[in-house]
C-alpha cells in the first residue's frame, strides 16, 4: 500500500503545464448593471461570446476575468 502525503500532491501539481483556453467577465459598470461574457480561445484568437454575437476579440480584457478555464498540457 502506498500512502500520499501532502508534499507528493504539491510536489505532483508543480510539474504540471496549463494553458488558458477561456475565461467570463463582466460587461458593465456595476454587478447590478450590465452581464457576463465569456472569451475562448479558439485557433490561437480570443473570441468573444456575448449572447447571440461572436466576434473576435482583439484585446480580451483577462484583468477583468471572474472565471478562468484552464486546460491542461
Amino acid at each position: 500500500m502506498v500512502t500520499i502525503t501532502d508534499d507528493m500532491i504539491v510536489l505532483f501539481i508543480v510539474f504540471l503545464e496549463y494553458r488558458m483556453v477561456a475565461f467570463i467577465s463582466h460587461m458593465g459598470t456595476s454587478t447590478k448593471c450590465g452581464h457576463y461574457v465569456c472569451h475562448i480561445l479558439r485557433d490561437d484568437q480570443w473570441v468573444i461570446f456575448n449572447d447571440e454575437k461572436v466576434a473576435l476579440s482583439e484585446r480580451p480584457p483577462k484583468d477583468l476575468a471572474y472565471i478562468f478555464l484552464y486546460q491542461r498540457l
